[in-house]
This record gives C-alpha cells, sequence and structure tokens, in this order.
C-alpha cells in the first residue's frame, strides 16, 4: 500500500521496545543507536516524506535537528530511521534543574535565531501565510468564524511580509530534546517557510500567553509553573533580539499577544486533535479580545518593532 509511492526497505520491529507514542506515531529503539518514528496509516505519505526532507535538510544545514538515515516500512507502516538522542525534555531539563533556566532560555532562542538565518528558494517547502489563509478559509466553511471576520484575518495575515526564511512552524518546550545541554529537536513535521512573528507567536503562546491567560489548558500540557514560563521567555526575548530595552520588549510581547489570539482563533485547524468544544470556547476568547484591534494590527510587522539582524 504505502510502498507503492514511497519506496522504503522493510524492517523488523516485533521485539523493539516502544519508547514512546503520540499522535501521529510510535517510537521505536531499534539497535543500540537509534529509533525508528513509525506513523500511523492515517498520516498523509506527502506529510511523511516531508518530515523526513526537512530532518536531513535541518541536519546538513547544521541546525540542531536529529540525524536521519531513511525511510523504513514495518507492517505496512512508514517510519523514519533516525538517530537516537540520550536526553530529556526541555521542560524536564527546567524541572530537574532549575538553576539552569537562564541557560536554557537563552538556548532556545539562539536556536530558533539560527533557524531563521536560514533561507531558502522554497520549492519543497509549504508557505507559512498559505497555512494560515488555509485555517481561515476552513474555519469560514466550518462556520467557526463570521464573513467579517474572515475578511480581517485574511487582510492581517496578507500584510505580513513574504520572507523565504525557514521556521520550524512549532516551536515550544514540550518539541525539543536536551542532550549534554545542547538542544535537538525532535519534531519537524512543520517546518516551513515565512516571516519570524509566525514561531515567535507559537513559542508566546506556551510561555507567555496560555500561563497568564488560559491557565486551565496550560496546566494539562505544560508542567512548568507558569511564572517559571514567564520567566524563560523574558530572557528568550532579550536573547533572540538582542536588546535590554524594556520599552521595547514590553511593545514586542504586546503585539506577540495579538499576534498569537491569530492562531487561537483559528484553533478549529490550527491546533491538532482538540475537542470541539474547546474549540470553540478558544475561538470565542481570541474573538473576544482580537476582533476590537485587529484594524489597529494591520501592518504594523515592518517597524522596528520586530527588525532583526540575523
Amino acid at each position: 500500500m504505502h510502498n507503492t509511492i514511497i519506496n522504503t526497505r522493510n524492517i523488523d520491529l516485533s521485539a523493539s521496545p516502544l519508547l514512546g507514542e503520540g499522535q501521529c506515531s510510535q517510537v521505536f529503539e531499534y539497535g543500540d543507536d537509534c529509533v525508528v518514528k513509525l506513523f500511523y496509516d492515517n498520516l498523509p505519505q506527502e506529510a511523511i516524506r516531508h518530515e523526513y526532507n526537512t530532518m536531513r535538510t535541518c541536519f546538513e544545514n547544521g541546525l540542531a535537528a536529529v540525524n536521519c538515515y531513511e525511510l523504513v516500512s514495518y507492517q505496512g507502516r512508514i517510519g523514519i530511521l533516525m538517530q537516537k538522542v540520550s536526553g530529556i525534555s526541555l521542560e524536564q531539563a527546567v524541572l530537574e534543574h532549575p538553576e539552569k533556566l537562564p541557560f536554557f532560555a537563552e538556548k532556545m532562542a539562539l536556536n530558533l535565531a539560527s533557524i531563521h538565518a536560514k533561507h531558502s528558494s522554497g520549492a519543497s517547502m509549504p508557505a507559512a501565510d498559505r497555512f494560515y489563509a488555509d485555517c481561515i478559509d476552513k474555519c469560514l466553511s466550518g462556520h467557526w468564524i463570521t464573513e467579517e471576520e474572515h475578511r480581517k484575518l485574511h487582510a492581517l495575515v496578507e500584510a505580513i511580509p513574504t520572507q523565504n526564511g525557514m521556521i520550524h512552524g512549532d516551536y515550544h518546550v514540550l518539541n525539543m530534546m536536551i542532550e549534554q545541554d545542547e538542544i535537538r529537536m525532535i519534531d519537524l513535521a512543520d517546518v516551513q517557510l515565512g516571516h519570524p512573528i509566525y514561531d515567535l507567536l507559537i513559542a508566546n503562546i506556551y510561555l507567555h500567553f496560555m500561563p497568564l491567560n488560559m491557565t486551565d489548558l496550560y496546566r494539562t500540557l505544560i508542567k512548568l509553573a507558569p511564572e517559571d514560563s514567564c520567566r524563560m521567555w523574558d530572557i528568550f526575548l532579550k536573547t533572540y533580539f538582542r536588546t535590554d530595552d524594556e520599552a521595547r520588549l514590553d511593545r514586542i510581547k504586546e503585539l506577540l499577544d495579538q499576534y498569537s489570539l491569530v492562531k487561537i482563533m483559528l484553533a478549529p485547524f490550527s491546533f491538532s486533535n482538540l475537542p470541539e468544544g474547546q474549540a470553540g470556547e478558544l475561538v470565542n476568547m481570541a474573538r473576544t479580545s482580537l476582533m476590537p484591534v485587529i484594524d489597529s494590527m494591520i501592518g504594523r510587522i515592518p517597524d522596528s518593532i520586530l527588525a532583526l539582524e540575523l
């Protein structure tokens, strides 16, 4: 079934320990130094190939990605054979070594800056603005938003400058491992091309907006104390933007909180596997805060607040 489109080498995982599982895949140990990320049958094959190609591109360009070796298959399911990371999650590293919180926050910021410094012609990578435009259209089709909200959300996304820089697409503390005090990115399925704000708003949601404004949801996802997440975010922003100017940092926080509401308002399609009731609550919460200010947000990205010299 799969092999008619993607050529793979068949392997045997019947005796391989299951190390973990997520929404899209299971991870099995394979030998002493490798693991196999084995995808469920319902994941589109183009998404698997995209993740594989992205991991190779990131690793070959010196980014903090795990090395992957080949596409394999087991019992009709496709997997990626990759390097085994002997580490712990970034979140767990902060919990076990709270004194290293500033160090890890700086590492997280510098790693993202290194991603954003990479540019590509983009032929094989999706565009972030197209992803958001599709989510806006799907929300209208699903009657989650009104025609007027649809128009204004499109205008806002279209006003974000088009860039061919690489972005991670899902950059937060749960998607990174720490190995010998170095970051290793373990989930590159959402790598795209676009403006850095698309990554910054996601990191902001997990480290700043959610712990302050969505505490119940935050506690179900993140083990860090809200005050620790916010302290990480303060250090992250100072490192990423290379500034101690508190007035500038406050303007950046305000802007990122507003743009975070865009992703939250598109929750039925911008987040994975949310229950319908929870998605509706997020849409309504974001609508209340975003729509009164959305007109004033259009065109704000090109100013000096987000000017980067990477």
